[in-house]
Order: structure tokens, then C-alpha cells, then sequence
């Protein structure tokens, strides 16, 4: 796994300045205008042990009504339904990122509507996120449990610490693909025991959306390294859904896009694409629930309504 690495001196300090960090995020926001954060008492239920269940979601981080319903219906599904863990495709911060780890933005877009829901994120970063200070992002997974961001790429896999693991995430910054973090990702997977191996990138490698194909322009650099090992590509950035499918290079790719987190969505026709299998313009989330030689996903609208489901197999 690759991170930024911080010294134990820092480590050692912000673990035990974390309280006091809290305590003074929490009197900037007593100080700010007045939120009402949600407040979930019902359990979620966890997966059974042989499968993994996940939320997914990216561009969200607006402190926005559009957010918060969101977050409550990702509660209200977990109610009946498996989920273990939140993995976000980017844009956790708008506009600008977080400025360090006390920033407010922590209480209110983050703490203030997800804690109570109880599920631990894994998170990507997006354009958004970089344009802020990309290293208390990471310095944050000190701070609080629930937040996991061990460098600007990395790789975890569940169920953790398994020789053969359900399912394993690639996690990377599209943004910053140089060779150090191509190499790491061409090791990463040819090391994998995963039965599904799931990327999860800002930009998508194709889109229908406003952004179109390769927004970022890595696609020259990830497809050769992705090629048949990848299972399905998970990413935000057009603020839409989407399932896409199409080949390229000889190489299968199955896109699917969820940048419907609560940040403002990009209006439009974007159905006219002979490469989608599904798309839409609301605010939501997806689930996804693997076993050894099955994986289903379904989309979720912040209306708590089924939009789309799918299920691949091996």
C-alpha cells in the first residue's frame, strides 16, 4: 500500500491534539450558522461473512439539502439491506478542498451528516479535493476512525486481512499518474488474490456525461495496465449516473459513474450513446454486494427508489 508518510513525531502529535482538534472544530461551528445535523438511532445491517456490501457515491460534499437526503436514504436502505462500508469517487470538499484538519468543513460535511449512519468511508480524492490541501485529507485518517485516505492512491480489500479476498479496491489519483503510482498499480494487481477487483478513479475512462471520455487524459497510460484485470470501474465527476459498456483496445471496459452525491447536477440529454446501458439525472447512490462469483449492483435515488439494477458474474 503506498501513502504519504508522516513522521512519528506528527503522528504522535495529532493523535494527541485529536480531542482538542474536535473540540475546537465543534466552537468554529457553535460560532457559524446553526445546522441541524441528522441523528439515526436504527442499526444498519452487516454483511454476512461471506459476502462484502458497499455505498458508493462521488461529488457530494456541499453541505447541501440534496446531500443530506441522500445520506438519509442510504440509512433507511441499510435498515434492511447489507452495507459495510461507504467508498467515495471524489469531490468530498467543495469547492475548494479542505484548507487542514480542523477546518469546519469536517463538522459540517462530513461529521454532521454521516456519522450517525455508521459506516466507515474510503475515499478517493477529486479535482475539488486538490485544489485544497490534499495532505489533511490524508492526515484526517488520524483523526477520526471513520475516515480511511492512507495516501493519494492506494489499495484495500475486504474482507480485510484475507488471503483470498471477496473484493479488492484500486484507488487512484488521476490527477498526479506518474510513473511511480503506474508501477505501483501494475504491482498492485498482478499481486492481487481478489475475485473481484474494482478501480476506483475521479474521471471516468468513458462517459456520456458533460466531461465526456477521459477527462483527465490517463487513459493512454491505465488502459495497458488495466486490460482484463479490472472488473468494473467505478467513478463521479459528471454529475450523472451511468452504466457503460464498450471495448477498447481489446479491452472490456464496464463503466459505471455515480457523481450523484449532492453536489449540483449537470442538466441535459445525455441517453443519445450507444455505449449505455443505463443513465439519469437525480441525486442518489449505489450499492454494490459481491460473493466469490457474484456481483450486483443497484442504483438508488435519494427518493429511496430502485433506478437501475445489474448483476455480473464469473
Amino acid at each position: 500500500m503506498t501513502s504519504f508518510k508522516n513522521s512519528t513525531e506528527n503522528l504522535f502529535y495529532m493523535k494527541l491534539m485529536a480531542p482538542l482538534f474536535f473540540t475546537l472544530s465543534l466552537l468554529q461551528f457553535a460560532c457559524g450558522p446553526s445546522l441541524v445535523c441528522l441523528n439515526f438511532t436504527d442499526s444498519i445491517v452487516d454483511s454476512a461473512k461471506d459476502t462484502v456490501s458497499f455505498i458508493t457515491f462521488g461529488d457530494w460534499g456541499q453541505n447541501s439539502g440534496n446531500q443530506r437526503e441522500v445520506a438519509r436514504a442510504m440509512h433507511d436502505f441499510c435498515l434492511t439491506q447489507d452495507c459495510d462500508f461507504v467508498v467515495t469517487l471524489g469531490d468530498n470538499f467543495y469547492e475548494t478542498g479542505v484548507s487542514s484538519i480542523t477546518d469546519t468543513q469536517w463538522y459540517d460535511n462530513y461529521t454532521c451528516i454521516y456519522s450517525s449512519v455508521g459506516l466507515p468511508f474510503y475515499a478517493s480524492l477529486g479535482n475539488h479535493d486538490l485544489d485544497g490541501n490534499i495532505q489533511a485529507q490524508i492526515d484526517y485518517s488520524q483523526i477520526d476512525e471513520t475516515w480511511h485516505m492512507p495516501g493519494t492512491y492506494y489499495s484495500v480489500n475486504f474482507p480485510e486481512n484475507s488471503e483470498a479476498p471477496v473484493i479488492q479496491f484500486f484507488i487512484i489519483n488521476p490527477y498526479d499518474f506518474t510513473d511511480t503510482q503506474t508501477t505501483w498499480l501494475t504491482t498492485a494487481l498482478a499481486a492481487s488474490q481478489a475475485n473481484w477487483k474494482i478501480l476506483v478513479v475521479h474521471t471516468p475512462i468513458i462517459s456520456n456525461g458533460a466531461h465526456g471520455d477521459d477527462a483527465a487524459q490517463i487513459n493512454s497510460q491505465l488502459l495497458p495496465i488495466i486490460c482484463n484485470q479490472i472488473d468494473v470501474v467505478l467513478a463521479g465527476h459528471d454529475h450523472i449516473f451511468s452504466h457503460l459498456r464498450q471495448t477498447l483496445d481489446s479491452c472490456a471496459i464496464e463503466q459505471v459513474i455515480i457523481g450523484t452525491g449532492g453536489g449540483n447536477l449537470h442538466l441535459g440529454d445525455f441517453s443519445n450513446d450507444t455505449r449505455v446501458l443505463s443513465t439519469g439525472t437525480f441525486f442518489g447512490f449505489g450499492w454494490l454486494q459481491a460473493t466469490s462469483n457474484q456481483l450486483d449492483f443497484k442504483m438508488i435515488t435519494a427518493e429511496k427508489s430502485t433506478y437501475y439494477s445489474y448483476q455480473w458474474t464469473k
